[in-house]
């Protein structure tokens, strides 16, 4: 079930650059990212995601670099939160690739990804409404690129949290009780 939500949310990363700048060129962008994502998520690597989620912020950027559009914030709100799901979805598989999961587990992370999208879609409005409160003159063409900067660095902390919560002793323990 997670598979499916992870693999669904690969096709709207792979989507969301061409719903911005509908040409050729930001097709094929977003299939490769979305496929390097897709692939981190089968393995399942945790590197292979990210670098697929860092690939698809700086699609994402150049399309809104190239792009008129004016009112990007709903795709941008919606690739922030395809990429959360996308990672946290590659990070349970990757925890518990060779265990059976029991459905009543799968729909308690399944809730708990719900309650993070929700955190997430209160966090966006908030930051949307200080944005539009408190104005900043930026030129277009920072405006992606500081927007690309800011997802990379969260996406490095959750990868530093996820490493700092999950030491390597306890993979360790793990893998002793997954070959017993």
């Amino acid at each position: 079930m997670i598979t499916w939500v992870g693999l669904l949310v690969c096709v709207l990363i792979a989507a969301l650059p061409v719903a911005v700048l509908p040409e050729l060129p930001m097709l094929a962008a977003g299939g490769a990212a979305g496929l390097i994502c897709a692939g981190g998520l089968a393995l399942p690597s945790l590197g292979l995601a990210v670098t697929g989620a860092v690939i698809a912020l700086l699609v994402f950027a150049a399309a809104l670099l190239i792009a008129p559009a004016q009112n990007a914030s709903f795709q941008a709100f919606l690739l922030g939160l395809s990429l959360l799901i996308l990672l946290d979805a590659t990070f349970f598989r990757s925890r518990f690739r060779k265990l059976t999961v029991a459905p009543s587990i799968a729909r308690a992370h399944l809730k708990y990804l719900a309650a993070s999208g929700a955190y997430s879609i209160v966090s966006a409005a908030l930051l949307a409404v200080a944005g539009d409160a408190f104005p900043l003159p930026l030129a277009a063409p920072l405006r992606p690129i500081l927007a690309g900067a800011g997802a990379v660095l969260v996406i490095g902390a959750v990868v530093h949290g996820t490493r700092r919560a999950h030491p390597k002793e306890d993979c360790k323990q793990t893998e002793r009780f997954q070959s017993s």
